[in-house]
């Protein structure tokens, strides 16, 4: 008669004791998997969304992304309501796992790559003229699986290509610049030299190599 309230009283205590060191595990794992699922949709939605986007469009494509973003944290907010903790667990993983899918088809790495090397890709692209590039964003390290396998745009990379291409692009800057100094040769104008692409070496270079220019003819004519 006495054995029937000792059982029970001991399997009492052995589900009391239970429950705190399983609830204790809980708080542990859960600001780790917050961070990491914070860590990687902040990358995708915020960080990347600054860097791939050409600079013409690149303020507007930021939010749009962010919003994308801010929407998919709110989905789940509601959706958590209506279905019971493993589920949750489910939803998570397997959203992660399409995100992380996405991400490696889709999206180029820009690691190491300036930025102002990838506006002169995108200004190439909206000019109708993306087969003509063949510097370094191109290249298959910079680019995401779908632009190496699919459009196979890793094959117009090409180094001395792209330094005569440059060299043609600097020297239309560079005479432009020159233009306007002699047009404006009456008035002060301030040269802004910090952040310009001619630098003092390229600037020695073009001034020996470059044709005479029409305004030096006209003076020489005359």
């Amino acid at each position: 008669m006495n054995s029937l309230p000792e059982r029970t009283s001991r399997d009492s205590k052995q589900s009391t004791s239970y429950r705190p060191s399983s609830s204790s595990s809980v708080p542990s794992k859960s600001p780790l998997a917050v961070s990491i699922l914070s860590l990687t949709g902040s990358c995708t939605t915020f960080l990347l969304a600054a860097e791939v986007y050409p600079i013409s469009v690149r303020a507007t494509a930021h939010g749009l992304s962010a919003a994308a973003g801010k929407l998919g944290a709110l989905i789940p907010a509601i959706l958590y309501n209506y279905i019971d903790a493993q589920t949750r667990f489910w939803v998570v993983c397997w959203f992660g796992f399409a995100g992380w899918i996405v991400t490696e088809l889709f999206i180029p790495d820009t690691t190491g790559l300036d930025l102002r090397e990838q506006d002169r890709y995108w200004a190439f692209v909206r000019e109708g003229r993306a087969g003509e590039y063949h510097g370094i964003a191109v290249h298959p390290r910079h680019l995401s699986w779908w632009e190496r396998v699919v459009l196979k745009r890793g094959q117009a990379y090409d180094p001395e290509l792209d330094r005569k291409q440059r060299v043609k692009e600097l020297r239309v800057v560079y005479e432009a610049r020159m233009q306007e100094k002699e047009l404006n040769k009456g008035e002060q104008v301030e040269d802004d030299d910090e952040g310009s692409e001619i630098t003092k070496g390229l600037h020695t270079y073009f001034t020996s190599t470059s044709i005479s220019r029409p305004g030096h003819q006209s003076r020489s004519t005359h």
